[in-house]
C-alpha cells in the first residue's frame, strides 16, 4: 500500500513474544518514475507502552473493586467516566424499595 499510493504509513504493533515497536515503512524512490521499493524500519516504544499497560491495568482494578460511586474527569473537568455503585436492595421487600 505504501508503494502503490507512494505515501508513508506508520503504527505501533506488538510482537508476538508482547514487545511493542513502532513499525514503519516509506516509500522509496529511485530514478525511475514512481516508487521502486519500500523501507521499512522498526523502533523499540516497549518502554513507552509497558507502563501504560500496567497503569490502566491498576486503575483498572481499582474502579472494578470500589465500593462507593466514582467520577472520573477529563483535562477539562468535564465528566469523562462514571462508575456508579449501588446497594444491593434485591432481597428487601418490595414495598421498602
Amino acid at each position: 500500500m505504501a508503494i502503490r499510493n507512494r505515501t508513508g504509513q506508520q503504527r505501533d504493533v506488538q510482537t508476538i513474544d508482547g514487545t511493542w515497536v513502532s513499525l514503519s515503512i516509506t516509500p522509496f524512490e529511485g530514478r525511475k518514475e514512481g516508487a521502486e521499493g519500500a523501507v521499512i524500519s522498526l523502533h523499540s516504544v516497549d518502554y513507552l507502552k509497558k507502563p501504560l499497560e500496567e497503569s490502566r491495568a491498576y486503575w483498572a482494578t481499582l474502579i472494578e473493586s470500589a465500593r462507593e460511586s466514582i467520577v472520573i474527569l477529563d483535562e477539562g473537568l468535564q465528566f469523562s467516566k462514571p462508575i456508579l455503585r449501588f446497594p444491593d436492595y434485591s432481597s428487601l421487600p418490595a414495598h421498602l424499595v
